[in-house]
């Protein structure tokens, strides 16, 4: 399944109240969901590289960062478990059957540029700041851990993404830089709406509510 080993399980605090249990879970079968989602993201990520000929470091780092995302998936359904008292798990995902039976379309220096930016070094980029203020602020020392480490990842694969960037800048010239001012300008115009006003709930969080 998509949990950790029975020594590896996080065990969470459990609050009194049922309601205050339920949201617990929620919340964290949503962030093991889009955890669980991000695996493929790396995968492809790496077929990318490797069709354009990228350096094996990068190649290597997209696969590390899967396992991560494997991580913290797993570790993101134990606590919903932990909070729930129910096994998840993720199920199929049919948006990636359906992309699988696409026809595929041809990697470029230009549009792995620009995803890498909107998505790796300001998605992950975002990411790993929120987990670390979750982090900070989270109460029981088993949730600080865990948003700790899932934010020393997310932080990682930031740096991986600008890794990508200034590949693709040396290996695609002047196209690859305007797309990027391109992207840069996009993300500019809609940071606002964007980026949330405030971090979402913490488990933590949402028990005080």
């Amino acid at each position: 399944g998509w949990r950790p080993r029975p020594n590896e399980a996080p065990q969470p605090k459990l609050p009194d109240s049922l309601a205050e249990r339920v949201v617990a879970a929620e919340v964290w079968h949503l962030a093991a969901r889009a955890e669980h989602a991000s695996v493929p993201a790396f995968s492809k990520l790496s077929l990318q590289l490797i069709a354009l000929g990228a350096p094996s470091e990068l190649v290597e780092g997209a696969h590390r960062a899967a396992l991560q995302e494997i991580d913290h998936a797993r570790r993101c359904f134990a606590l919903a478990q932990g909070y729930g008292g129910l096994p998840w798990d993720p199920g199929a995902l049919p948006e990636l059957a359906d992309s699988l039976a696409a026809p595929p379309r041809r990697p470029d220096l230009v549009g792995l540029a620009r995803g890498s930016l909107r998505d790796g070094c300001v998605g992950e980029g975002v990411a790993a700041a929120m987990a670390q203020a979750l982090a900070q602020g989270a109460e029981d020392p088993v949730i600080a851990e865990t948003l700790a480490g899932i934010a020393a990842d997310e932080a990682e694969h930031a740096e991986l993404s600008w890794a990508v960037v200034a590949w693709c800048l040396k290996a695609g010239g002047g196209p690859v830089r305007e797309a990027l001012r391109e992207e840069a300008t996009t993300l500019d115009d809609h940071r606002a709406a964007a980026l949330p006003k405030e971090a979402p709930l913490s488990p933590a969080r949402a028990r005080r509510r």
